[in-house]
């Protein structure tokens, strides 16, 4: 990948940036009952991507820009009756953007434009959609670091070729996912003294409306899984985080932060008369209510040291909230030690880790326990 950036002069700058990736996927397994007693399939991808993008700053306080992307995918395999597809993709977005001492605004309109190609099958078809953004933040004080934040934004969202094409989970009746996202929230930053020289504290409230959500299921057991759309989901919760930091000592460094979500996401497309199980009103599958996180680290001058964990509240295996698809709740504690060297302008980075600290195997996916204990030494040198 690589990128270039000309500043022409104060009003006008260019950007432009372009990629190319390739990857490569194996799936095996070794105890399919068939002639060859496995299942073995190689699948390979390529993506050519460029952008463009100009700003022009009208004044001092109002700027607008333009930017393009072009990317072509593709995707390969080994199978007799593979599809081949090709996507071509363009989206362009024109945006403005004012600020003054007490209030920011910014809105956009993105078109996108996506055409696809199979060699044989079904595709995921050629799509056209104009999609808008509008955020604002107001600063009401003008001694303190408050600001009240909203937006709105309307998003599009094409299944990927794993999603489509893969053999064992891929579905390529799948439709574009849809959402309309609005968020209201708050942010506080304050030096407060010497001894705690940064607080920081957010809380955003948001409602997500998805149309056609796109989710993995399990189909024949529940070691393989498959792609489809939910018709309607309601999003709704709460995000809050906080960060510290405290300077008891001069080159010493307390690092603390934390964040906490609630979130209600249920499946309300209308139930089918025909179908005994219903999941109307049913948190969607994989989903907790309640989860968190939390970091805190020791800055010193001869080494660092940090702890982290990780919470997830109860979950469902399946889209019925009943108490034999219910998952418990889990948490994962690490911690780590690190140390920087500099020596003849080489930097050299040395880390240990403690991963799962507790030596727990929970479960983030029904009857696949995560390993336990583990530890990971890390060296990185830079020049």
């Amino acid at each position: 990948q690589s990128q270039y950036k000309k500043e022409f002069s104060q009003q006008w700058v260019f950007q432009t940036s372009a990629k190319w990736n390739w990857s490569y996927q194996r799936y095996l397994d070794p105890d399919t009952k068939n002639s060859f007693k496995k299942t073995e399939n190689s699948y390979y991808q390529q993506e050519y991507y460029l952008s463009a993008s100009v700003l022009y700053r009208l004044l001092s306080n109002l700027s607008f820009s333009l930017s393009t992307d072009g990317s072509i995918n593709t995707m390969n395999a080994d199978l007799a009756n593979f599809v081949h597809p090709t996507r071509y993709s363009w989206l362009t977005a024109f945006a403005g953007k004012y600020v003054n001492d007490w209030l920011t605004i910014s809105a956009s309109a993105l078109a996108t434009v996506i055409n696809e190609d199979v060699k044989k099958g079904g595709s995921a078809g050629n799509h056209r959609k104009l999609t808008p953004y509008v955020s604002a933040a107001f600063k009401p004080f003008r001694h303190e670091e408050f600001r009240v934040r909203f937006f709105y934004k309307d998003i599009f969202r094409l299944a990927s070729f794993n999603d489509l094409y893969y053999e064992e989970v891929g579905n390529t009746q799948l439709k574009p996912e849809k959402a309309k996202q609005y968020n209201i929230g708050l942010t506080y930053n304050k030096n407060v003294c010497p001894f705690l020289p940064y607080l920081s504290a957010t809380i955003d409230a948001y409602y997500n409306k998805v149309t056609n959500k796109i989710i993995a299921y399990p189909t024949k057991n529940l070691a393989v899984w498959s792609m489809k759309n939910l018709g309607e989901v309601d999003i709704k919760g709460i995000d809050a985080t906080g960060s510290l930091s405290l300077q008891p000592w001069d080159k010493i460094r307390i690092n603390l932060s934390g964040n906490y979500t609630y979130q209600r996401a249920l499946d309300v497309t209308p139930p089918d008369p025909n179908t005994y199980e219903s999941t109307y009103k049913h948190q969607i599958a994989y989903t907790p209510r309640v989860s968190a996180s939390g970091q805190a680290g020791v800055e010193t001058p001869w080494i660092n040291l940090s702890y982290s964990f990780l919470f997830s509240g109860k979950r469902y295996a399946l889209g019925q909230n009943i108490a034999e698809n219910r998952l418990d709740s889990y948490s994962d504690h690490s911690i780590s030690a690190s140390r920087d060297l500099l020596i003849r302008k080489i930097t050299t980075s040395f880390s240990v880790e403690v991963l799962n600290l507790l030596d727990k195997n929970y479960e983030i996916v029904k009857y696949f326990p995560m390993p336990g204990r583990s530890v990971r030494a890390t060296i990185k040198i830079r020049y």
